[in-house]
């Protein structure tokens, strides 16, 4: 049925007070093309009981979460609460790379996007 795209959401925060770097600017320079990507359902998720986070693995076999599928009523991105049920039946996403955004003035990671085949 096609790719449809999605920005990652939660990876602006930073890890600890005073910190200069967020969270994306770290991990985003290990993220890129041929970087292996699973979405990880999470029911039990305090904030959403539809989260779904968004795991880098690596060829070690350890991962790292980058983030959540986006699930904001407020902006519209419901994209979790679409893909949860299917992924509660059994369904187990195509995630590929889609890009970074970049500031150009400042040279840092500001948006990471994915995209995931539809069934």
């Amino acid at each position: 049925m096609g790719w449809k795209t999605f920005n990652v959401a939660g990876v602006y925060a930073k890890e600890h007070p005073g910190e200069t770097m967020t969270r994306l600017d770290k991990i985003a320079k290990y993220v890129s093309h041929g970087s292996t990507f699973i979405l990880d359902r999470e029911p039990s998720n305090e904030f959403d009981f539809n989260a779904i986070a968004v795991r880098q693995v690596f060829k070690s076999g350890a991962s790292i979460r980058l983030g959540y599928v986006p699930n904001n009523k407020k902006r519209g991105k419901m994209i979790a609460d679409k893909l949860a049920p299917l992924m509660d039946a059994g369904w187990e996403p195509n995630v590929k790379f889609g890009m970074k955004f970049i500031d150009e003035s400042t040279g840092r990671c500001t948006g990471l996007q994915l995209r995931y085949e539809e069934n």
